[in-house]
């Protein structure tokens, strides 16, 4: 890793893991060290913490999931939370169909190959955008002047 990508590791992160075995959101924990890692084994999961004012600066999500795939989350916090979608990075051992390839190809998330290598992964969470406070619900949270 080099010295830029290190102070900008260095800062304080929470990493939530959404991915439907557990094994990997342990891997992922001591791949990425003293990083505060939340780890969802659902979509549905994920979103309960989001929705309960979780913040977190990068969400590792999985392609795959049954329920509801990390395509189908990335469209729903998108609707729910406008820009938290830019902080979702995919791990996926398996692209999968032309319409998940489409749609990695429309997007500017990065997508790594599981199991990832630590410092393409801690470099992928560091690449996510800034903090910019915590993300509400489309519509919420706007108070009248």
């Amino acid at each position: 890793m080099n010295a830029a990508s290190d102070a900008q590791f260095s800062q304080p992160r929470r990493v939530l893991v959404v991915d439907d075995d557990p094994l990997v959101g342990q891997a992922i924990a001591r791949l990425l060290g003293p990083v505060h890692v939340t780890f969802a084994q659902s979509p549905a999961g994920a979103m309960g913490r989001i929705h309960a004012g979780g913040v977190f600066s990068a969400i590792v999500c999985d392609l795959f999931m049954p329920g509801m795939s990390g395509v189908e989350f990335f469209q729903e916090i998108s609707r729910a939370f406008p820009g938290l979608e830019r902080r979702i990075v995919f791990l996926t051992g398996y692209r999968g169909s032309e319409e998940v390839s489409a749609f990695l190809d429309r997007i500017p998330n990065l997508c790594l190959e599981k199991p990832p290598k630590a410092e393409a992964l801690r470099n992928a969470i560091a690449s996510t955008p800034a903090d910019r406070g915590s993300p509400r619900p489309q519509g919420e949270g706007r108070e009248e002047p």
